[in-house]
């Protein structure tokens, strides 16, 4: 059986797992890491971008299920939701803006350079894919949000991905 190797940038990594807890912290919540992966998920029904500018240019995008938001949303906002509305989806764009921002501050001095990000943007369907060009790195971790009741076992799991020009 042959061998192989995933390479992975630690500081991306890092950065990723870093900022996106510190953005949930907002919200009351410590998810906890339980993979990684060099390709970014598919299937969750809502995905919030924003873009990076610096050196290297790409974008954070934090991926959802419904459960997932409307879990966030209530905790971000200490209010009950039950669907989709405009304070969940600004919830949800205001934890990945600063999910953002703190990978702007943790790659800005670096080889990445970050300087700046955009608003975000959000897609909600999960019948889309992302596709990443030539000279594009990815690193995508996926939690789970302990909070949410087992039986939404699948909706539990969420994702940041971040994806960088590599020059």
């Amino acid at each position: 059986m042959k061998e192989f190797s995933i390479e992975v940038d630690p500081h991306l990594l890092d950065a990723v797992v870093r900022s996106t807890k510190a953005g949930f912290q907002m919200a009351g919540l410590d998810p906890r890491p339980v993979g990684w992966s060099t390709v970014g998920p598919r299937g969750q029904e809502i995905a919030v971008v924003v873009g990076l500018v610096g050196r290297r240019n790409g974008t954070v995008t934090l991926h959802l299920s419904r459960e997932g938001v409307l879990f966030l949303a209530r905790q971000f906002l200490g209010a009950e939701v039950d669907g989709y509305s405009a304070d969940v989806f600004d919830a949800a764009a205001e934890i990945t803006n600063i999910i953002a921002g703190r990978i702007k501050g943790e790659l800005s001095g670096d080889r990445y350079g970050i300087t700046h990000i955009s608003c975000p943007s959000m897609i909600v369907g999960a019948d889309y894919q992302v596709y990443s060009f030539r000279g594009f790195q990815t690193v995508s971790v996926e939690f789970e949000l302990e909070g949410l009741p087992i039986v939404f076992a699948k909706e539990r799991l969420f994702s940041t991905t971040i994806r960088l020009s590599k020059a």
